[in-house]
């Protein structure tokens, strides 16, 4: 029986497992030795072809949630009203996700689902469109002048705010509005049912390929329309009704990732590879955009990362910057039109009760996922294995 001298083996398991953790760091972003190990699930949801789930995709691409020891799987709907009622069904199929602002507020409605951060800035993306390039704008006689457009969505709230500032309109209840889907919008511009029409990005981008004129955005008319990110409470409450730790580390594990995608998008170096990226993610939904709209997508749609998120979460509603504030005035652009009431012996749920940044603060508290989010080059999986690395050196030297 051969023998091995206990400094010897102590050396060679010692150089295996630098050997492991190296090879783990040898693509950015990436922990090899963590697909050895079962990840943990979360489901995260979105809407196909919107650039504010580009992110998501990159942090698929980029390793970032494998990174992190998670394997997410995706659901996707074609409306945000959709995403929502499956999120409080008795059969929800995803825990994170992004919508626009109105289903964000409609889901804050039931107190199981809270907004955890702001998915992006969409006001340059909700326009009106004139059906030519030469349709006159401001619009002069409002009253017998009819828009096309998608009811009490973004665009309905950026149509009447520009109405406001460039036509004076102050009472909106006798406006000619004609409410269509997207689709339907775009159809009547084309066939010159209508002169005007309320329409969101791509859908702006795919006509304005062959016609028309950009009138008046959500950030001409000084307003903000935010998407938000949900978080279902559900996911981390355990069988005895209490928050189950583990379920919320995976929370800020996945928003980790999500904003470490942010900022590789906000990275101006980055430019080319993201640009084939989003090439890549619109193409699996049929979305074929000119290469000046997809730079449109980044330069007009400002996305939050994680210090900047903390920002607007945190900011007092009286602040320009305050998601509580842009929160607020749509929820009252929805009160109005009629869609938000309070039910029957209760009352609104105001966003200040569905508004969270415990996820986000979370997040930065922690210096391993905080530096991870922030973009640095050695990820918060890799630190944490190291931190293992050495506790097992330790534990062979005390044992041999």
């Amino acid at each position: 029986m051969l023998v091995v001298p206990s400094h010897q083996l102590l050396s060679s398991l010692v150089a295996f497992l630098v050997l492991v953790v190296v090879r783990s760091h040898s693509e950015e972003g990436h922990t090899d030795t963590a697909s050895a190990a079962e990840k943990d699930k979360i489901t995260i949801s979105h809407q196909g072809a919107v650039y504010w789930a580009l992110p998501i995709f990159i942090a698929q691409e980029k390793g970032y949630f494998a990174s992190l020891n998670l394997e997410p799987s995706y659901r996707v709907y074609d409306n945000g009203a959709d995403q929502v009622n499956n999120a409080l069904s008795d059969n929800p199929q995803w825990d994170l996700g992004a919508a626009g602002v109105v289903p964000n507020i409609l889901a804050g409605q039931s107190r199981k689902i809270d907004t955890i951060g702001i998915s992006n800035d969409e006001s340059s993306a909700n326009v009106i469109i004139g059906r030519t390039a030469s349709t006159p704008y401001p619009i002069t006689n409002v009253l017998n002048t009819p828009i096309a457009l998608t009811p009490n969505s973004t665009v309905h709230y950026v149509v009447e705010a520009c109405l406001a500032k460039d036509s004076g309109v102050t009472n909106f209840t006798d406006l000619p509005l004609i409410y269509n889907s997207q689709s339907q919008v775009i159809q009547r511009l084309r066939d010159n049912n209508t002169q005007y029409g309320g329409l969101w990005a791509p859908n702006s981008y795919q006509y304005l390929m062959t016609a028309g004129k950009e009138l008046c955005s959500g950030t001409t008319a000084g307003v903000v329309v935010p998407g938000g990110i949900m978080y279902r409470e559900g996911f981390e409450i355990g069988p005895d009704g209490q928050v189950d730790q583990a379920k919320r580390d995976i929370v800020n594990r996945a928003l980790a990732a999500w904003m470490r995608a942010i900022k590789y998008i906000q990275n101006p170096d980055n430019r080319s590879d993201v640009l084939a990226l989003m090439k890549q993610f619109y193409s699996q939904y049929n979305v074929v955009l000119v290469d000046a709209d997809y730079e449109k997508e980044i330069d007009t749609r400002p996305l939050f990362n994680l210090d900047q998120q903390l920002e607007v979460m945190s900011a007092d509603r009286s602040a320009t910057n305050s998601a509580l504030r842009w929160y607020n005035d749509v929820t009252a652009f929805l009160e109005k039109s009629g869609v938000l009431s309070p039910p029957a012996g209760g009352r609104i749920i105001e966003p200040a009760e569905y508004l969270s940044r415990l996820y986000l603060a979370e997040i930065k508290a922690n210096s391993d996922l905080y530096a991870f989010a922030q973009g640095q080059s050695t990820s918060a999986g890799g630190r944490i294995q190291m931190s293992i690395l050495g506790s097992i050196i330790i534990g062979l030297t005390l044992f041999l």
